[in-house]
């Protein structure tokens, strides 16, 4: 599956303004600058799987419409449990860090 990060960018932006957080915020939940989060809305630059999940979940934004209508759905359903994967790791960690 191909991403097409220009409509990506667009529904993060969608979705930023709909939920009412800066650009600054959601650059912090990712450890990048406003300035960078800006270039992802703008299609100017990508991100990883572990970012793009956290963009998901904490905009909660339907995956289907994240990634855009999807051409295969074997293709999506492979992204949804990548996505799972990745979001169930990264609450270990979090969990491991706070000693919960």
């Amino acid at each position: 599956m191909i991403l097409n990060f220009e409509y990506i960018g667009a529904t993060l932006k969608k979705y930023r303004a709909l939920r009412g957080i800066s650009q600054e915020k959601l650059g912090e939940l990712l450890g990048i600058s406003r300035v960078a989060y800006t270039n992802l809305e703008n299609g100017k630059s990508t991100l990883n799987l572990a970012q793009f999940a956290a963009l998901v979940n904490h905009l909660k934004i339907p995956l289907v419409e994240a990634v855009g209508s999807p051409h295969d759905e074997d293709e999506i359903i492979a992204l949804t449990r990548e996505l799972h994967k990745t979001l169930g790791e990264r609450l270990a960690l979090h969990e491991n860090k706070n000693g919960g």
